[in-house]
């Protein structure tokens, strides 16, 4: 879904692969394609957004505060391995619950 308030920042990451904007109380990081592939919500008064070096992670500034928050921007196969770390416990107690989270089979 595209922004729905007006873009205050907006830059490509290190890599060049992903265009990361600001608007509102958001950031929103797109693919090339226009696809929408994860969002933050930051408090009001969004100031800038700056992506590291690395592209792992992306930084955001308030106006009002100068707060700064720093947030990890990961693929969707990181996220999942990491979920799926989190719920091994439970899993391991819950054989059919493993057998629905298909995903989470090759994951632990």
């Amino acid at each position: 879904m595209p922004n729905q308030d007006s873009v205050s920042s907006a830059q490509f990451t290190k890599d060049g692969k992903h265009i990361i904007t600001g608007a509102g109380n958001k950031v929103r990081v797109w693919d090339l394609a226009g696809r929408q592939i994860a969002e933050y919500e930051h408090e009001t008064g969004l100031a800038g957004v700056e992506p590291s070096p690395d592209g792992k992670k992306i930084m955001t500034i308030t106006a009002i505060n100068n707060r700064v928050r720093v947030w990890r921007l990961d693929n969707l196969d990181t996220l999942l391995t990491r979920g799926c770390d989190w719920l091994q416990d439970y899993l391991a107690n819950h054989p059919t619950a493993l057998e629905r989270l298909k995903v989470c089979n090759t994951k632990i």
